[in-house]
Formats: structure tokens, sequence, C-alpha cells
């Protein structure tokens, strides 16, 4: 279960049995982010870069990037809802990596947050699945 703080953060910790690398590229690469995620639509991974999923119905830019140890995008999923912020940091430890989630920036938004929050357990099982058995739970749906 993600953690929930008043802050109206969700944040998430995966112990993964996969390289940083790996998880870099299923954090990453577009048919990657297609098997656990969402299709993005325009990926431009450089800092400030633009950053969008399902044919632009979510945009955003690149914040933070660090290759193999943290990737950061705003989230915008329609005109009303909030700017958010979405980190993944990435840590080598021992014969695992260690995945950090951090989505905020839902503001007063509990409907948005509610969502969300529900969302990525699911989200973080597919891609834990995907990362050490090569094939997601399930694939497509979000595309």
């Amino acid at each position: 279960m993600p953690r929930r703080s008043t802050q109206r953060e969700v944040r998430l910790t995966l112990w993964l049995r996969a390289t940083p690398a790996k998880v870099w590229k299923a954090l990453t690469d577009e048919r990657q982010l297609a098997r656990w995620y969402t299709r993005a639509h325009q990926h431009d991974l450089r800092k400030g870069g633009n950053w969008a999923f399902r044919v632009g119905q979510s945009t955003g830019r690149v914040l933070a990037l660090r290759r193999n140890k943290l990737l950061a995008h705003s989230q915008k999923d329609d005109p009303k809802y909030p700017n958010m912020r979405i980190e993944y940091s990435i840590e080598k430890m021992g014969k695992v990596t260690v995945l950090k989630i951090r989505h905020s920036g839902f503001g007063k938004n509990k409907m948005v947050y509610d969502c969300w929050a529900g969302a990525w357990p699911s989200f973080s099982c597919n891609l834990k699945t995907l990362l050490e058995t090569g094939a997601p739970l399930w694939e497509g749906s979000w595309s």
C-alpha cells in the first residue's frame, strides 16, 4: 500500500531483482513504459524536455535527470487538474535495486489524489513483475 501523508503525496518503495540500468530503462524507454504504465506520446529525455502520455492527454516536462539514479517530471492530466510532480529515485542496495516513487503536487484536489493513490499499487506491481519476470501482469489497458 502506498504511504499517504497529510501533504497529499503518494510514496512507494519497491525492492527489485533488477539492475539500476534495467529499472532506468523501464522508466524511460517508450516501449517499456507502454508495457507497465501507459503509452508515451512525446518523450524528450533531457532536463526541460517535453513529456507526454496518451496522445498528449497527460503532459509535462522533465525536471531532473541522472541516468540510473533519478528521474523527475511534472504531469498535468487535465486542464482543471493540478500540475503534479512524479519522482523516481533508484539506488543499488546489495543484490537488489530500491526504487522510491514519490507523486506529489495534488494541492487540495482530493479526487485526483485518491485516483492516483489507488492506481499506484497496480502500476508498481506491474512494473515489478515486468522487471523480474519479463512480462507485466497486464498490458495495454492504459494505452
